[in-house]
């Protein structure tokens, strides 16, 4: 049988037995999802279903993990975001049969965060295997607005503050330096240089906000994923939303792969 995008549908729907849900207060990480009747942002739990997209047959072998927050809006971007990653995947190796069984495979799994109890940030980790001398991984970042299921990007953040890119620039280049060693200053200038590409891995924490920079972009696999943490009064002078940092209280995660994380017994 060979790996295609039907197979990935249909261990994929939304009755799925890999579909997996579990609840974490507010406590833990604040998080107040708009209430679907009335509008208003519930101020007691936030319940976060992680949903798992199976696909599983003699040559592949993925599971995408990921959240549903109890926004429409929002949950039904996920799934659509979910449901395009596998059928992504599986149709670019449906020509590679290499008669080894699950020889391919892909693994997403995410954490989430929150800051004043209306935006959260979802961090997706993607873990590929196609035959190299190494598994490949890859991160998406997504952040919205509870409170009306906006998709927050960069701009929607800071406007076009002057000087943010520089600051952003030099800021993670400094901290990446102390990081990584004057080993890697070229890739890392390269990885950090005034591009909002370069930033456009993201996410808000109570904090401040943190970039990410997925291995390859500042140094070589090896030294994997960097993160650069930026506290939110670094960033006063570029005006942020007023709301952004408001009330927060305390940084906290969820993170979603329930074989891991959950005592699912599913399997890839």
């Amino acid at each position: 049988m060979g790996c295609n995008g039907d197979g990935a549908e249909g261990a994929g729907g939304q009755a799925s037995k890999a579909e997996r849900a579990r609840s974490a207060t507010a406590r833990a990480h604040g998080a107040r999802p708009q209430n679907r009747q009335t509008g208003k942002q519930d101020s007691a739990v936030l319940t976060i279903a992680t949903r798992s997209l199976i696909h599983k047959d003699d040559n592949c072998a993925v599971m995408v993990n990921y959240p549903q927050v109890g926004s429409d809006k929002i949950d039904a971007e996920l799934d659509f975001w979910a449901s395009k990653t596998v059928r992504t995947f599986v149709s670019g190796i449906e020509n590679f049969a290499s008669g080894e069984a699950n020889r391919y495979s892909m693994l997403v799994d995410y954490e989430l965060t929150e800051t004043s109890g209306r935006f959260i940030s979802i961090v997706f980790r993607i873990a590929t295997e196609t035959g190299g001398s190494h598994p490949d991984s890859g991160m998406v970042t997504f952040t919205y607005d509870l409170s009306d299921g906006r998709k927050l990007e960069m701009h929607d953040i800071f406007g076009d503050a002057p000087g943010l890119l520089q600051f952003l620039s030099l800021h993670s280049y400094e901290n990446l330096l102390g990081q990584l060693g004057q080993e890697f200053e070229n890739s890392i200038k390269h990885g950090t240089g005034p591009n909002i590409l370069n930033f456009s891995l993201f996410a808000l924490r109570p904090e401040g906000l943190v970039v990410y920079f997925p291995p390859y972009q500042v140094a070589d696999y090896e030294h994997g994923e960097r993160q650069v943490v930026i506290s939110s009064g670094s960033l006063k002078a570029f005006k942020p939303r007023a709301d952004l940092w408001r009330g927060s209280s305390g940084y906290g995660s969820i993170s979603g792969n329930p074989l891991l994380h959950n005592g699912a017994t599913g399997e890839m």
